[in-house]
């Protein structure tokens, strides 16, 4: 079996890829809107764009806290309510990703903002653009709050998100790699 880029590089290269990369500077997350859901907690086989399919494990630390594992790699994330919106706020270096959950027919989809949205409508978020070489990113300078106000009222919006990938449940029971730390429940 050929060894499976980590699901940080394929998320990020999957998003690189597709020409949207939209992040915060500050968290849209706070417990308050926190999902407390084991029932996400097991082994997920995810195919995130056109990757072959990996392997990777949701750990419920209690609360709103989850890990997300793969191989010996793993990443803190939070999941939480904003109107109907579930979302997954991942912490990548400085700045926050928010993908967007919603199951399907026994599939967990996974969806992130799509940059091109913001040129083509005023959103209210005060924002920063990025040109890169190959790609252009969108980074939302505004508050915590502002982003869940502005998920309220847009959320919905047809053309916000671009579908990533899809993840299917395949246990409940899990076993992690030595060396992984997982984050306390909040």
């Amino acid at each position: 079996m050929k060894n499976l880029l980590s699901v940080i590089t394929v998320v990020i290269l999957a998003i690189v890829l597709a020409g949207c990369f939209t992040t915060s500077e500050n968290p849209a997350y706070t417990p308050l809107l926190g999902i407390n859901d084991p029932s996400l907690e097991g082994v997920w086989e995810a195919r995130i764009a056109d990757e072959e399919p990996g392997e990777l494990t949701l750990k419920h630390n209690g609360g709103s806290s989850y890990t997300l594992v793969q191989e010996k790699e793993s990443m803190p994330i939070n999941i939480f309510w904003v109107g109907t919106l579930r979302l997954a706020e991942v912490k990548m270096n400085d700045e926050y990703l928010l993908v967007r959950l919603q199951e399907t027919d026994g599939l967990l989809k996974l969806a992130v903002m799509n940059v091109d949205w913001f040129e083509d409508n005023n959103s209210n978020l005060e924002i920063g653009v990025q040109e890169g070489l190959f790609v252009k990113s969108i980074i939302i300078k505004s508050g915590g709050f502002a982003i869940r106000t502005f998920l309220l009222l847009h959320g919905q919006k047809p053309g916000l998100w671009v579908e990533l990938g899809e993840m299917k449940k395949i246990s409940s029971e899990i076993s992690l790699p030595d060396g992984i730390q997982t984050s306390p429940g909040q």
